[in-house]
């Protein structure tokens, strides 16, 4: 698997996930609530722990991982001790409490998708960048070897300006 594709995997479990939790809390049973809560929480920390696996998947979506996988592992934990009934617990302790951890987990999909196309336009313009300059060396080449290599040219750039599409592109 990619980069690219274990990051949108993970991001769109992420949100799917959080969906179906705030859905879930307004629709099912505190029972079932429970147990959805504790399988949305083990498919989290399985996307996103594999996903933290693949090479190159950026430091600021790795510390988005954070809070998703402690969130997941929340999950896990409280719907396995909050009870519906009983000292302690609720029905609407259930309900808010998989309202909330779903919120959290569309959030993080969410900044992570944004960052995600934030990444994949700066990489575009990068290759935008070079092919320009592809271009512009290209018609640099073409005008010296058709002997007009005097300037006159429009679409020649100078040895400068090559230089500084370049170290653009570059990053």
């Amino acid at each position: 698997m990619s980069n690219a594709s274990a990051r949108f995997a993970s991001v769109l479990l992420t949100i799917t996930s959080g969906a179906v939790l705030g859905v879930g809390a307004f629709t099912l049973g505190p029972g079932t609530e429970r147990w959805l809560a504790f399988g949305v929480g083990c498919a989290v920390l399985t996307a996103v722990g594999l996903a933290f696996l693949a090479p190159r998947r950026g430091a600021v979506q790795r510390l988005l991982d954070l809070p998703t996988v402690l969130t997941g592992a929340w999950l896990v934990v409280c719907s396995r001790a909050i009870e519906s009934a009983g000292a302690g617990g609720s029905g609407h302790a259930v309900k808010w409490f998989n309202l909330a951890a779903g919120a959290v987990l569309c959030g993080a999909g969410i900044v992570g998708l944004l960052l995600h196309e934030f990444e994949l336009e700066r990489d575009l313009e990068r290759v935008a960048d070079e092919s320009w300059a592809v271009r512009a060396m290209r018609n640099q080449a073409r005008a010296s070897r058709s002997g007009s290599g005097d300037g006159a040219h429009a679409s020649m750039i100078t040895e400068q300006e090559y230089a500084d599409a370049i170290s653009r592109s570059a990053g």
